[in-house]
């Protein structure tokens, strides 16, 4: 399934994309420029998030969500968000962090990671969506339709059966696209616009960045890749706050781990990428956020394993590239045009003892800030 998923993620479909993402952009630089003018404390996700779910919409699903228009709410948005809600998600995954042993008996007590109504929304949705493809003959720069390409090549020219998608696996990746993709760029985006406000001095080196590579002008893949100071001021956001702060793996095979632990078959092993990246022996004053760690000679001189945002090996996030991609587009879109700044109602510092339930990182009480214009 991942050898036949991994090229819908390359540069090349990236880049056809791209377009589809500043369109969600052009929205979201209105909506700020109007916070801007309301001069009021706004909670970050509540802007982030509504980007996000437009991005997902048209890059998975070929459709229109308007998840950022104000006072609107369209079905594919009350899905999205219900998705979320404390029952069943938060449940599902509780027993998979704190008990992965007990994780059989989600399946045997029928408890689902979203409820069966949601599930339905976005199984009826794309079965739709993939009839009507079929139908008009077409053909969108989108995930749903490099899916569909791979199905083709399943049955080949001739009848022949090949290794690709059948509808079933094509309705599973779409769901597992949204779950996966919505909570972890949209926590990353609160993040990253709470590091920006609390550290002034990297913000207007980063505007500085974008001015001289992109100006007014519209962002494309290649002028994203000659942003530097972008990429190590996400990078320094997301060890200070992964928004997954672990993930598991299942040995393949028995494994000599030291001379007194032996791992054996099939024992799942916790990976606490939280403790990893605030581990003091590879990130000295590992509460400070200093994007210097990662310049290319900082880089060099660290084992590559200390740093697990995205998992690391065969079975990283495969999404990788893409949310990066997409979280950076997002940023510089805002930061062409507005400054966040803290307010009287930002937690600073964040208190990182109090994060909502459910096994991402973000705040209890959220992250309030202000924008003004530049």
């Amino acid at each position: 399934m991942r050898s036949i998923l991994t090229p819908t993620f390359t540069t090349g479909k990236l880049k056809q994309m791209t377009h589809l993402i500043n369109e969600c952009a052009n929205t979201l630089k209105t909506n700020l420029g109007k916070l801007a003018d309301e001069r009021k404390p706004f909670e970050t996700k509540s802007i982030w998030g509504g980007f996000t779910l437009d991005v997902i919409s048209s890059t998975m699903f070929g459709l229109q969500a308007d998840s950022q228009q104000q006072g609107k709410e369209s079905p594919f948005v009350k899905h999205a968000k219900s998705a979320f809600d404390f029952h069943p998600f938060h449940i599902a995954l509780g027993v998979i962090f704190f008990f992965p042993i007990l994780t059989p008996l989600l399946k045997l007590l029928k408890i689902q990671f979203i409820k069966k109504e949601d599930q339905d929304f976005f199984v009826n949705l794309t079965t739709k969506t993939l009839a009507l493809r079929r139908t008009s003959k077409e053909v969108r720069p989108d995930f749903l339709q490099l899916m569909m390409d791979a199905h083709k090549e399943m049955h080949g020219k001739s009848g022949e059966v090949h290794n690709g998608l059948t509808d079933t696996q094509i309705l599973a990746q779409s769901l597992i696209f949204f779950l996966a993709g919505y909570e972890t760029t949209t926590t990353l985006l609160s993040m990253w616009s709470y590091c920006l406000a609390t550290n002034p001095e990297w913000q207007t080196k980063l505007q500085q960045e974008v001015d001289d590579v992109i100006g007014g002008t519209e962002i494309t893949h290649a002028k994203i890749k000659e942003l530097p100071l972008l990429d190590m001021f996400m990078s320094e956001v997301l060890r200070v706050y992964p928004a997954i702060t672990r993930f598991d793996r299942e040995v393949g095979k028995e494994y000599k781990l030291t001379d007194q632990l032996t791992l054996p078959k099939g024992t799942d092993v916790a990976i606490p990428v939280y403790y990893m990246h605030h581990n003091e022996e590879y990130w000295p004053d590992h509460n400070k956020f200093d994007p210097e760690r990662f310049t290319a000679e900082e880089k060099q001189k660290r084992n590559p394993y200390t740093y697990v945002p995205f998992g690391l090996g065969p079975r990283n996030c495969i999404g990788m590239r893409f949310a990066k991609y997409e979280a950076k587009v997002a940023i510089v879109s805002a930061l062409q045009d507005v400054t966040f700044i803290v307010s009287d109602k930002t937690q600073v510092p964040m208190d990182m003892t109090k994060m909502k339930p459910g096994g991402f990182l973000y705040p209890k009480d959220g992250i309030m800030l202000e924008v003004q214009r530049r």
